[in-house]
């Protein structure tokens, strides 16, 4: 089986990169460990390791085999490859029509997308699915 649609992205990548800045330059983000690395020095004494690091949008918000199920033996990436493909493309529509809404309406019916796409994403993160 090849590894396409085996990093699965809970956070479309898109989704993240609308949150980049000019002070990310590198196009990384920072995040939060929240179970840093515990080291123990030569004296005993107990030091916590990074807490903050800096990732590319590729390595953040994702989980190897998120989606990937397994059947008799039989393992599948139908899920990412085909759901939530199309609710990411469906949703990056909507929630463009939605940011650059602007009075009067120009009678794009984004709503029910945006809808799904919003609802979508909590279920499909590591503690939506668990």
């Amino acid at each position: 089986m090849s590894n396409e649609y085996k990093n699965n992205h809970y956070v479309p990548i898109w989704y993240q990169k609308r949150f980049a800045t000019p002070t990310l330059p590198d196009n990384k983000m920072h995040q939060l460990d929240l179970k840093p690395p515990k080291y123990t020095d030569r004296k005993g004494k107990i030091h916590i390791g990074t807490t903050v690091k800096k990732y590319g949008f590729a390595n953040c918000f994702c989980e190897e085999d998120l989606y990937t199920t397994t059947f008799n033996g039989i393992t599948s990436r139908e899920i990412e490859k085909h759901f939530f493909g199309k609710v990411d493309t469906v949703g990056k529509t909507a929630i463009e029509q939605c940011a650059d809404y602007s009075h009067p309406w120009n009678g794009a019916d984004f709503v029910n997308e945006l809808l799904m796409y919003m609802s979508t994403q909590k279920l499909r993160t590591p503690k939506g699915l668990a």
